[in-house]
């Protein structure tokens, strides 16, 4: 279990390589493929929840691509200081930030058309109260949007054991399905599940045409290493 102290202490002192560290969910495939399903799911023009923003990666292209106003909220001020100098004087006018707690939002209900949260969910002590809060911020009709690693397949969890690839942290839920579930518990009625990646890494050793097999077998798939997660409210 993560403390929320020792989470914003750790994020206050990564802020300034964060980027640097994880340029293949800052600007590569995944990266691409997240976008992919934000225009697929997101309301155009709408007002944007972005949870656990970090150094902002998806915040110009939610903005100038998707037309959206966006709130940025994190517990670390470095990481938000950060995403404040990569945007330009027109973004600065629909981009506010917060210092806040995602498991204590500070936000009336039914203000938000959406809420996004990548990579950071497994971080939240009380995962059940982060999604009660997502669902009351949320207007009618506006949707959840979490991208998380996830043990699905099982070419995944044989890598871990063999030490192909690395070990995540095993906090429930171990399966997109089961993060699914919990979305129904709190009381989404629609609920997707889209692979964004079977596996991290660089593709550009591989040939373009395995690359593209790979990309349309995820863009079929409802699970994977990365899946993101999609919740809608119905009122």
């Amino acid at each position: 279990m993560y403390s929320k102290g020792r989470i914003k202490e750790f994020y206050e002192k990564e802020a300034e390589r964060y980027d640097k560290t994880r340029r293949w969910f800052e600007k590569g495939r995944f990266a691409y493929k997240e976008r992919k399903l934000y225009s697929i799911f997101l309301r155009k023009r709408g007002i944007i929840l972005y949870v656990a923003c970090g150094t902002g990666r998806h915040i110009s292209y939610l903005v100038n691509q998707l037309g959206c106003e966006v709130i940025g909220l994190d517990l670390a001020k470095n990481m938000i200081k950060i995403a404040m100098t990569k945007l330009s004087n027109a973004e600065r006018e629909r981009v506010h930030f917060l210092i806040a707690d995602a498991e204590q939002l500070p936000f009336r209900e039914g203000s938000y058309n959406g809420v996004l949260c990548t990579r950071a969910f497994y971080l939240f002590t009380n995962k059940f109260k982060f999604l009660r809060e997502a669902y009351y911020v949320l207007k009618s009709d506006g949707r959840l949007l979490l991208s998380s690693v996830f043990m699905d397949l099982f070419l995944t969890r044989l890598g871990i054991r063999i030490g192909i690839f690395a070990d995540d942290p095993e906090d429930f839920p171990y399966t997109s399905r089961q993060c699914a579930s919990m979305l129904k518990k709190v009381g989404f009625k629609k609920v997707y599940r889209r692979c964004i990646t079977f596996f991290t890494g660089d593709p550009r050793f591989l040939p373009p045409l395995i690359v593209r097999i790979i990309s349309f077998l995820e863009d079929l798939s409802q699970s994977g290493r990365w899946v993101m997660v999609i919740g809608e409210k119905i009122s």
